[in-house]
């Protein structure tokens, strides 16, 4: 426990010591910031629709987080196959110690960044300008049950995209690669979110397999369960499923790490 421990450590504290890390996820809050200093003020703004709300605050979430977090994943899983440092750490301990203090690490980079996305929306909510008078409205409709659908979705969103980010590093051979397969990840996350929006706000017929694929199912379902728009034992069926892909995907991933970080790029994986 002491070794991934150290190890989540020493993740954590490489990637937050890098000016990319901080220029990436500093950058949605610049971006916020400046529309809301920029835009005139206005005294009233008002949000009828607050599931459809949250809906969009979500996709832009997985849009940000796929944005911001699957490059420094990515190169960080990447890295152990570029160095022989990493065949003396594996032979002093083992390749699932590195594995979990690793992620461990990259999960604490992720919380630190959404403290701080956290704290910019209390900062714009208690602020005096046009989006602080809209979240100040949006806030009193929106009840306990839906944060937690809506933060429970996010949570499985995160995972399902930090495990794709994790495999598409281990998996590619040369560094210059690090870029396309970041794009691959902002790709499928940003096609999740156009069907989802084309979903809801087209009131499309939705199907059993967008709720089954990965990202996708967990930006429809919590909209759907809160306005009661889907019958609650599928709910329940693809939420399970959902939680399934998680970990079958973890348990595979778990092994391949452990096939190919000691690869050294000697043969093609991408």
């Amino acid at each position: 426990m002491n070794e991934v421990y150290y190890t989540a450590k020493f993740v954590f504290r490489r990637i937050v010591t890098k000016a990319m890390y901080w220029s990436i996820i500093l950058f949605p809050v610049i971006a916020i910031m400046a529309v809301t200093v920029v835009l005139p003020l206005k005294s009233s703004i008002s949000f009828n629709d607050v599931p459809l709300f949250l809906e969009i605050v979500l996709c832009a979430y997985v849009l940000m987080t796929g944005f911001c977090f699957s490059m420094i994943v990515t190169r960080e899983f990447f890295n152990d196959k570029t160095s022989r440092v990493m065949e003396t750490l594996i032979t002093m301990s083992n390749a699932k110690i590195q594995f979990y203090g690793k992620l461990l690490g990259i999960t604490a980079t992720i919380f630190l960044a959404n403290i701080l996305y956290v704290g910019l929306f209390i900062w714009l909510e208690k602020s005096a300008s046009w989006m602080g008078n809209m979240l100040r409205s949006i806030v009193k409709q929106i009840s306990a049950e839906q944060v937690i659908i809506f933060s429970i979705a996010a949570v499985i969103i995160v995972v399902q995209i930090l495990l794709i980010a994790i495999f598409l590093g281990v998996l590619i051979d040369r560094e210059e690669k690090i870029g396309q397969a970041s794009f691959f990840t902002l790709l499928y996350s940003g096609i999740c979110v156009a069907i989802a929006l084309t979903t809801v706000l087209l009131i499309s017929n939705l199907s059993s397999l967008e709720l089954a694929l990965p990202i996708l199912g967990p930006i429809l379902l919590p909209i759907l369960i809160v306005k009661e728009a889907i019958n609650p034992i599928v709910a329940v069926i693809a939420i399970a499923w959902q939680f399934i892909i998680v970990y079958s995907f973890f348990t595979y991933l778990m092994s391949f790490y452990r096939k190919n970080v000691l690869n050294y790029a000697k043969r093609k994986l991408w």
